[in-house]
């Protein structure tokens, strides 16, 4: 059993390593906007944190930079509603293409996940809609059937 003492000297490092990380992170994107790494770590730190909104846009901009970036996409789904988690993946799909890539398959990424939203909200039609666009940007999330 830990003193209140000792609880203490194992918090106190925790949240000056959190916020230590925090803070570097930060600064690699302010040297490197376009480094999808540090985007995803932040976001990690305030998961971490419980700061599910900084998190999200954090996990979002790495999205942007790589839609195939290893962002907790289970996480995000577990700490926002179907709806939210539906309408963040459509939103970023839109900022995405706006940017007029010149690959578009990776925009299949955020149809697939908006398509998982719209099935836990049973909207079913429009995930069979999404599921078909995600397959349409890129043949290969075919397989997405088995995993839906």
């Amino acid at each position: 059993m830990l003193r209140t003492g000792a609880s203490i000297r194992i918090v106190a490092p925790a949240a000056r390593a959190r916020e230590a990380a925090r803070s570097s992170y930060a600064r690699a994107i302010k040297l490197d906007v376009k480094r999808g790494v540090a985007h995803r770590k932040l976001g990690d730190v305030y998961a971490w944190n419980g700061q599910t909104d900084q998190a999200l846009i954090k996990y979002g901009d790495a999205l942007l930079l790589n839609p195939r970036a290893p962002v907790p996409h289970t996480w995000i789904s577990a700490n926002v509603t179907p709806q939210q988690c539906s309408s963040y993946y459509e939103d970023l799909g839109k900022r995405f293409l706006a940017g007029n890539p010149a690959d578009k398959k990776p925009a299949a990424v955020f149809a697939w996940y908006c398509a998982a939203a719209a099935t836990a909200c049973k909207k079913f039609t429009k995930a069979e809609s999404l599921y078909e666009a995600a397959i349409q940007l890129d043949p290969a999330f075919r397989k997405g059937y088995y995993y839906a």
